[in-house]
C-alpha cells in the first residue's frame, strides 16, 4: 500500500495526528502519539510513505519522520505537491474522530 502525505500537516503534534489519523486510515483507539503510531503501523504490511513539501516542516516532524523510518517498508521524500489536493485532507475536526 502507498500513502501519500504533505508534511505540511505534519509540524505541529496535535494537527499532525488528526491527519495521520484519517490519511492513514488508523483506528478508533489510536493513541495520538508517536509510540502509538509505532505500533498502529506496525500493524500495515507492505506499507510506503511519500512525503510531499517536507522542507522546513517542522521539529514534530523530524520525530515522526523516524517513526516512519522504523515502521514502513519504505519512506519516500519528495519536494512538491504533485497528486495532493486540499480535498485530500478536511481539517475541520468535528470531534467524532
Amino acid at each position: 500500500m502507498e500513502i501519500i502525505l504533505d508534511a505540511a500537516f505534519l509540524g505541529e503534534k496535535e494537527q499532525a495526528h488528526d491527519y495521520l489519523k484519517e490519511m492513514l486510515d488508523l483506528p478508533y483507539y489510536y493513541g495520538r502519539n508517536l509510540d502509538a503510531l509505532h505500533d498502529c503501523l506496525g500493524e500495515k504490511s507492505g506499507l510506503t510513505i511519500i512525503i510531499k513539501n517536507s522542507a522546513g516542516a517542522g521539529e514534530y516532524f523530524d520525530k515522526l519522520l523516524k517513526v516512519f523510518e522504523n515502521s514502513c517498508d519504505e519512506v519516500i521524500l519528495q519536494e512538491g505537491l504533485e497528486g495532493i489536493t486540499d480535498e485530500d485532507f478536511d481539517d475541520s475536526s468535528d470531534g467524532d474522530n
